[in-house]
């Protein structure tokens, strides 16, 4: 994925957690939260179409190796951030799109504690064309997702 503007000494191929690095370059590791400005011009693509999230913020992203999975919409696995365990759930599963089976998964940060969700890939933010989810909605209250 190619952000406009980027610099050249960022890859966004190599992931390492929720950090960004080109090895071999000597270029240091950066949080994503950091790299982007503002933060709410992210949003993912899930189903074809880009979504932003209400109630939350884009803080990371991080590869997913997907698991074997009932097609339940419950929490398909946990990760970690900051210390912290993350629970991950299946957005397109969430939304009606059938599962996703993407290796990408981005966390989220919401006022209740952070959501990972797996996406099929993390895009531009454009007004015109991205769908809000709204987090408290989708899981009927914040405090059941975190």
């Amino acid at each position: 994925m190619k952000v406009p503007g980027a610099p050249r000494a960022v890859c966004f191929r190599r992931l390492r957690s929720s950090t960004m690095s080109r090895h071999g370059t000597g270029c240091l590791s950066m949080f994503l939260s950091n790299f982007f400005r503002p933060r709410d011009s992210l949003a993912v693509s899930v189903g074809n179409k880009p979504h932003t999230f209400k109630g939350g913020t884009i803080v990371a992203q991080a590869e997913w190796e997907p698991q074997q999975r009932d097609g339940s919409r419950m929490a398909v696995g946990y990760t970690s951030y900051r210390g912290d365990l993350v629970p991950v759930y299946d957005l397109a599963a969430k939304l009606g799109f059938g599962s996703c089976r993407s290796p990408l998964i981005v966390i989220v940060a919401t006022e209740a504690g952070h959501v990972a969700f797996i996406v099929n890939e993390l895009v531009k933010y454009d007004e015109r064309s991205t769908t809000t989810i709204d987090l408290d909605d989708l899981f009927g209250g914040l405090k059941r997702a975190a």
